[in-house]
């Protein structure tokens, strides 16, 4: 898929099979935002409900969690495998806490609303291998170097999360 023609093909069937449900997303949005396109004579008042936006910014707030719940499968029934499993548990579950501090938005509140109002979301996380320090060499004779280089990666923050409006996404069918 590396043609530059197949590219442009496979964006515009994907344009085509998301274009009902963009039409949809975009119709909640005019509703939410009380954007209506309604032609009246121009000293006719017209009242413009706010009830969608109170519905959907009511529930995104009911929705909030302050303690976010990780869950990884264990590879096996070793007592390894078990360990593994609680290890990156407690990293899932501390980087989901130090998510909200380190964005001004909050990426998942912003994907609960996406959700809500468009039913669809998505997020984008990647890591930035640039923000990581490079390890010091392992011995004995480093020992202060390698507690620096331990203080210094926990001060840095190398993800970054971002809600993506489900507008421009346009993920392949039948993939979660």
């Amino acid at each position: 898929m590396s043609d530059p023609g197949q590219l442009s093909a496979l964006k515009a069937h994907l344009e085509q099979y998301y274009a009902s449900a963009h039409a949809n997303m975009q119709q909640a949005d005019d509703v939410y935002h009380r954007r209506y396109r309604y032609k009246v004579p121009y000293d006719v008042p017209l009242h413009l409900d706010s009830t969608a936006a109170l519905i959907v910014d009511g529930l995104r707030d009911q929705i909030h969690t302050d303690e976010p719940r990780v869950e990884v499968v264990a590879a096996g029934t070793s007592a390894e495998a078990r360990r593994n499993k609680a290890l990156l548990e407690m990293a899932g579950h501390h980087i989901m806490r130090e998510i909200p501090l380190h964005f001004l938005v909050h990426p998942f509140q912003q994907a609960a609303h996406d959700l809500l109002l468009r039913g669809a979301t998505c997020i984008k996380h990647v890591i930035d291998m640039g923000e990581m320090p490079d390890p010091p060499m392992a011995g004995p004779h480093f020992k202060r170097e390698y507690k620096e280089w331990e203080i210094s990666r926990a001060m840095q923050w190398p993800f970054v999360v971002k809600p993506i409006d489900p507008m421009v996404a346009l993920p392949a069918p039948g993939f979660r």
